[in-house]
Parts: C-alpha cells; structure tokens; sequence
C-alpha cells in the first residue's frame, strides 16, 4: 500500500479504476473479458484500471499518480465504495459525460474514506475525519438548482471514486457516523439522499404512522425501509422474488407484495392500509406500472418517480391526468439534491440508529465481478467494493 501523503510530498503512485469515455452501443453485450494478469514488481509500485473499450470486462489494471493537494483541497484514501446501477449506464456509454476528451475517466460515485492530506490554508478538515462525498459537488445548497449546480456530477463528468485516493475540494465532503462502518456510510450518497428527498423533500413530509410503498429490494429500496421504520412509519415492499421478500422482513419490515404472484398488487396495499392506501408510493416502472402506483396511494398522498424513464407505451396513458387530478394527488420526480441535503441524511441516519444494509462486499481486485453482479440484478441492498484496507 502506497504511503499516506501530507501536503507537499512527491508524487506517489495509486490502485484506480478508469474507462473510456467513448460512447457504447446500449445493446452490446460484455465480451472478450481482458484478464489482469498483472505482477507486482514493488509494493510500493501499484496499478490502475483501465477500460479502452465498453463495459465491466474491458476493464483493467494501470499505474497513476497521487497528487498533493492544493488550495482548498484535501486528499482522501478511499476506504469502501458502493455501487448504483448508473454506474453499469455510464460504464456502457448509456449515461453521458461531458469530458469526451479525456483519454480515461474513473467511474463510480460514492465512496467513503479518511482525509489523509490537507492543502494549504485548509482549516475545515483535519487529518483522519472520516467522510463521504455528495454527489452534485457544485449544489451546496436550496430547493432549486441552477445549470452549473447539476452539470456536473461524481462518477462521470467529475470523475469517480473507484480508487485508492483522490482529491476533494473541501466543501465536496461530508462527515460520516461513528455508528457507521466506512462499508455502510459509502451507500448514503445516492441511495441515502433519493431516500431523504422521497421522505423528507416534497411537500408532504413522513410522519409517524404512514405508510411507504418500496419497489423491489435493491438499495434505494432497502434503506428507504430501514428509515421507514425508524422513523415509527410502515413501509411495504415490493417484489417478484419471495426470497428477496423474505429478507426484507429479517430486516423488520411486516408487509411485503409479490407483484409478479399479484399483478393488481394495488389491491394488496388497499387491504394493508384498511381501504386508505399510502401516504408514499415510490415508483421506478415508468408509464408501465404507474396506474398500480396511483391506485396504491391514498387520496392527498404522494408517488414519487424515481429514476430513469422510458418511452415506454401504455394504452391508459390517456387516463393518468385524469387519475392524479380527481385523486388529488402530488406525483413528484426524483433527483439527488444539495450538500445540504447529504448533510440531513447523515442526521437522519444517525438519529434513526440505521445501518444500511450491504448484502455483498468484494475486493478491489474482483471489482469487475461486482459491477457484472449488479447488472445481473441479483442482489438485494447494496453492493461494496473494499479498496484500502488497514
């Protein structure tokens, strides 16, 4: 493991990972897997990963710098990171980046680790504070968000975070729990914070005693449960898999749907709330499963359209105005928000005594075998990738 760096110190080399910026075929499938059949000739003398093509198995092993920190910068030694499914988009040219003319990018965006070097005249950080980064790092704060504030995001046009260390500018960083292994509080980024913005940022806020409707059991899903519950509400999860199903009750949750057994499973969650339905229905299906979600919320709730959405056809679209102007109800898009609201999930988190649930830990080595892992969908929370180690 390379030497922790203070400011000033010489450049030293870094394990990282880095793609190609070049634009994928969507359908392509991944193929002709580059082995890493790397030998380390020091230990001191590290390697990078890169990806000249498209997809997990393109992806390799290279040496890079680690660079001191300048002005109003502090070095990170990333500990653990945790993987979202827009990391599989951006690795196969799905999800675009601005910086086409890089000759490699770093993919994945959330992380957490330990500041192990501070730029000069920095004085808001000290050496070893644990953190993470928020995800937008140019949205500090407010409601409403300008161009520049959501241009520009970790894990594609700022680069990811799938390496040993990397610089922050100061008020990119967020501190973490102590309640919090590094491997847990990598999952707050995205999924903390799409979390505290379904729950905490429209105009209905959780209450004690609601009900959430959770699609699926991956990692928005599962936390949202957790926080759910700590937060004295009943969240309901939905799934085609009564396995997976099985495992969100182990975590405390009482009502679960499967959808595929049900397809109405509205009807399920009416029979669960007594005829009212729920105060939050999280949906992810786009115009295909909506009507399911309109029907499953009570009247004056919300249903919160949560990630990315097709042209997907439904012959009842032309009744869906209809369904939420008569129900009253608030359909809200989902995004990621400010630094401060990272901030508030970290609170939330702290208060609720909540530790996200990672089903599954890999060695930096095996990162392409957890980004395939994710793409096969069948994992359930979240997915962590260990780099630096003690």
């Amino acid at each position: 493991m390379s030497p922790e760096l203070h400011s000033g110190e010489p450049e030293q080399r870094a394990i990282i990972l880095v793609i190609s910026p070049s634009v994928c075929d969507p359908g392509r499938t991944f193929a002709n897997m580059i082995s890493n059949n790397d030998e380390r000739r020091d230990p001191h003398d590290l390697q990078s990963i890169h990806n000249p093509a498209c997809g997990p198995d393109k992806l390799f092993l290279q040496d890079v710098p680690v660079h001191a920190p300048g002005p109003d910068e502090v070095l990170v030694k990333i500990r653990a990171v945790s993987l979202n499914y827009r990391d599989i988009h951006f690795l196969n040219g799905i999800s675009p980046t601005k910086r086409e003319n890089e000759p490699h990018l770093i993919p994945v965006s959330d992380m957490a680790g330990e500041i192990v070097a501070l730029g000069s005249g920095v004085s808001s950080w000290h050496i070893g504070a644990r953190v993470i980064a928020t995800f937008n790092p140019n949205w500090q704060a407010g409601d409403i968000p300008s161009e520049a504030d959501i241009s520009w995001v970790l894990g594609g046009d700022f680069g990811g975070c799938l390496v040993q260390y990397r610089l922050y500018k100061t008020n990119a960083l967020v501190e973490i729990p102590a309640s919090l292994s590094f491997e847990e509080a990598s999952t707050l980024p995205i999924a903390g914070m799409t979390v505290h913005e379904i729950l905490f940022g429209g105009a209905r806020k959780l209450q004690a005693g609601d009900y959430v409707v959770w699609p699926g059991t991956g990692g928005v899903s599962l936390l949202g449960a957790q926080i759910t519950l700590g937060a004295g509400a009943t969240p309901i999860v939905t799934s085609s898999s009564d396995e997976k199903l099985e495992l969100a009750r182990k975590l405390g949750v009482e009502y679960t749907v499967n959808y595929k057994k049900n397809p109405d499973w509205y009807k399920e969650v009416l029979d669960i709330t007594k005829g009212k339905g729920a105060e939050h229905v999280v949906d992810c299906t786009g115009m295909t499963g909506i009507h399911n979600s309109i029907k499953a919320a009570r009247v004056g709730g919300q249903v919160h359209i949560l990630g990315l959405l097709g042209d997907q056809q439904n012959p009842e679209q032309a009744t869906l105005a209809a369904q939420i102007m008569f129900r009253k109800l608030t359909v809200r898009g989902i995004i990621i928000g400010p630094k401060t609201q990272c901030e508030a999930t970290v609170r939330v988190v702290e208060t609720t005594k909540v530790k996200p649930f990672v089903s599954k830990v890999y060695p930096f080595e095996e990162a392409k075998d957890a980004l395939k892992f994710l793409e096969g969908h069948g994992h359930v929370g979240k997915i962590v990738i260990t780099v630096c180690k003690d």
